[in-house]
């Protein structure tokens, strides 16, 4: 008699054959053990281990014939996706097992197909005997009934589990917490309490991080270096239960400068949305860095580097090398060798005149160049000090300010709760008070800007101590950039990002090197001459800065703050 196909799904197939070729003598019924715990579903991570449920079949029936333990790490939540499971399905067919062991039901299936699949192999006798840990089953009518009900039941709890676990989610992103891991220089607040847990600084790792995007910033620096430093810093990720310590890698390092959870917000079902942890930087700083990224002249790794790549240009718009030249010096019997920088000569259509001169000539013009803006040490400290009490005259003022973002963001509130009612008034059960996609439109428009409003308060100290950094970085700088760039010595890479700090558009014409110096240290040397001679004067406090007549800091502040 023909076998008749019943059951056919996209993995297996299940045969039917006639009752009277299943009665076959069995000196003793075989037995496979199935367990399974998906490492893909939330909820099966709180299921026993699959050793935990080996041994409670086994301690449940020692008696019985084991010829196999099957083993299976894929969910159940969507059928034809367990491989082991099907394989076991073939073994009932074929006749090399008749009774099947588990833990409990939900771990032969969670979903309708899988879960008929055990009815319809126990209807037709392939399995003779069906035992679980958890759950006393009757091979009867009855018991098959209380069996589909089990599994239909395992399947509503993943199902409303699932809901359960996105309305957590959304209440999370509300409070201003992203639902997953916190990326690197961050971690979970394990001592707040349930319900108020959220996102704080990584104690070894965040400002190791934030100086990753310091050296983005500067433009000198390619990705690949940026990863050789941090894991010479001793940077890794960060460590849990199933995600070990490493190094850094060039995806990790691409992944922290397009994440935009750095800049105090983060995205989540594709909406942003504003967070509570303490941002790491600036929008500004975010977006120049997106420029960078996306910029085809992004700096790259370099075998050799020299002072002038990337940084210095010719008069004809070429880029400077340095060349090294050996001669043999017959006076002294040795082989020295120079350093020359000459023009690449590579801009088409350009006859490039310029002459080649040796870099310790280059060095000498930049060290005088940072001679210009020196200001001394008396300078040096009655600027950081004044700096500090202006920050402290300056916070009442931010007060205010942020008063007024937290008045106006309240305001963005109450327009929320009144569209919402406007909404769902009895009025308003034909739409034509407020239609559906009205409500859409102004609701978006609100949120956006309830949402810039919470970026902007948020981000105001974080602004404040950010720009008090900056401007006492150009004061340290501005009287220590000579004496630093010839410590410096042969670190290229080092003297190249300090250059970079304080001036742009090196340009070497005629011999000579012309810088365009920022605008916080083009104060520095317009207002040199008159601080020196204060200075020799030695009325530096009383007269010049006990209350000045002119703001020069009070200018450079401006232009270091925006």
């Amino acid at each position: 008699m023909p076998t008749k196909n019943l059951l056919q799904g996209p993995s297996w197939v299940v045969t039917v054959v006639p009752f009277r070729n299943l009665i076959k003598p069995h000196i003793s019924m075989k037995y496979v053990i199935y367990v399974r715990k998906s490492t893909e579903d939330r909820e099966d991570r709180q299921v026993l281990s699959i050793d935990s449920q080996i041994e409670e079949v086994q301690r449940k029936f020692p008696d019985l014939e084991i010829v196999e333990i099957i083993k299976e790490s894929k969910s159940a939540y969507k059928p034809y996706n367990r491989p082991e499971f099907q394989r076991m399905v073939e073994m009932f067919q074929a006749g090399k097992v008749q009774g099947l062991l588990a833990w409990h039901p939900d771990r032969l299936s969670r979903e309708p197909i899988s879960g008929g699949m055990v009815i319809h192999l126990l209807d037709q006798g392939f399995i003779k005997d069906l035992k679980f840990v958890s759950y006393n089953f009757d091979n009867s009518p009855e018991g098959k009934m209380m069996l589909a009900l089990v599994l239909s039941q395992s399947k509503y709890f993943s199902e409303k589990l699932s809901v359960d676990v996105k309305r957590g989610m959304i209440k999370k992103c509300k409070m201003g917490c992203m639902p997953t891991r916190p990326p690197l220089g961050y971690m979970p607040d394990k001592l707040a309490e349930k319900g108020e847990k959220r996102h704080i600084k990584d104690p070894e790792r965040f400002d190791l991080v934030r100086k990753m995007w310091d050296l983005m910033l500067t433009g000198q620096y390619a990705i690949l270096k940026i990863v050789h430093i941090a894991n010479g810093c001793g940077l890794t990720t960060r460590p849990s239960k199933r995600i070990i310590e490493q190094p850094l890698s060039k995806s990790t390092v691409y992944k922290i400068f397009s994440n935009i959870y750095y800049t105090g917000q983060f995205v989540w079902d594709g909406e942003t949305h504003p967070g509570q942890h303490p941002p790491m930087v600036t929008l500004e700083e975010f977006e120049r860095v997106q420029q960078l990224l996306g910029n085809r002249y992004v700096p790259r790794a370099k075998k050799y580097d020299s002072l002038t790549a990337g940084l210095i240009r010719c008069s004809c718009g070429g880029m400077m090398v340095v060349e090294r030249k050996s001669k043999f010096i017959k006076a002294i019997n040795q082989i020295k060798t120079y350093a020359y920088v000459r023009c690449t000569r590579q801009k088409k259509g350009n006859d490039c005149k310029e002459q080649q001169i040796k870099l310790k000539d280059l060095e000498l013009q930049i060290i005088e160049k940072l001679g210009n803006i020196k200001i001394s040490d008396a300078f040096h400290k009655w600027a950081i000090k004044n700096i500090h009490q202006q920050q402290e005259k300056e916070f009442k003022d931010r007060t205010v300010e942020v008063s007024s973002f937290r008045k106006a963001h309240d305001e963005c509130q109450k327009k929320l709760d009144n569209l919402l009612n406007l909404k769902i008034s009895s009025a308003n059960t034909d739409g034509s008070l407020l239609s559906d996609e009205e409500f859409k439109m102004r609701k978006e428009e609100i949120v956006k800007e309830r949402d810039r409003l919470s970026m902007m308060i948020q981000q105001q100290d974080f602004r404040a101590d950010k720009w008090v950094d900056t401007i006492t970085e150009a004061f340290d700088l501005a009287a220590n950039a000579q004496r630093r760039f010839e410590e410096l010595k042969d670190d290229v890479q080092a003297k190249k990002v300090l250059l970079s700090k304080i001036g742009a558009n090196f340009l070497l014409s005629n011999g000579k090197l012309h810088v365009k110096a920022k605008q916080a240290y083009i104060a520095f040397e317009k207002e040199l001459p008159e601080i020196r001679i204060v200075e020799e004067r030695g009325r530096l406090e009383t007269e010049r800065y006990g209350k000045p007549k002119k703001a020069t800091l009070r200018e450079m502040v401006s232009l270091w703050s925006g």
